[in-house]
């Protein structure tokens, strides 16, 4: 097993962010399909779990331009992964999670995490979110099976969720769920403050 989970060096322990865990994602008004939508819910629901077990940090990003007071029904978070009253909520209106500057300012007070990344949009908030963090220098990881992608033209999700996995790899870590669920845990959070 290798160590968590790259040679990348970080002060303190991992926060989970959790990206457009919205309603709509999983209704077909996005396009992507229920099935993989369906998968990507529980993956996050186990990825979440484990970090709220692990003590780690979480912060849920979600986009929402401010025009409304209240968040439309499809804006609301998906049932099973609503955050929790410590559990910091930033609103965007970019596709970018560092477009909100609320969260940027929280990232760097915590010093210099590895961000966790899962959610939906991989198509456009995890992949401008991995640039983002990639151009300020902050360690991120993508967590497979965590993320989902519309279909596109003629091109399915699960293609265009593979093509953009690669294309991420060059600015953010990709790790499969097991192997972040395998690797990491109550101990890493000892070991992060350790030489």
């Amino acid at each position: 097993m290798k160590p968590f989970l790259s040679s990348i060096p970080y002060a303190a322990a991992p926060m989970l962010v959790c990206l457009d865990l919205q309603r709509q994602h999983t209704t077909g008004a996005a396009d992507i399909d229920r099935g993989a939508a369906g998968r990507c819910v529980e993956t996050c629901k186990r990825v979440l779990r484990h970090a709220r077990a692990a003590g780690w940090q979480i912060a849920h990003v979600q986009r929402h331009d401010g025009r409304m007071a209240a968040l439309p029904e499809l804006f609301r978070p998906i049932e099973g992964l609503e955050p929790r009253p410590r559990e910091p909520v930033f609103y965007r209106d970019r596709p970018s999670a560092f477009a909100s500057t609320a969260f940027r300012d929280y990232v760097g007070r915590l010093g210099d995490p590895r961000l966790i990344v899962i959610g939906f949009s991989l198509h456009a908030s995890v992949l401008f979110t991995a640039v983002s963090g990639f151009e300020a220098g902050t360690p991120i990881t993508v967590v497979e099976g965590a993320l989902a992608a519309p279909s596109m033209s003629r091109f399915s999700g699960e293609v265009l969720e593979t093509v953009l996995l690669d294309v991420l790899s060059t600015f953010a870590e990709v790790v499969s769920t097991d192997e972040l669920l395998d690797s990491t845990g109550s101990m890493l959070l000892q070991a992060a403050n350790h030489p």
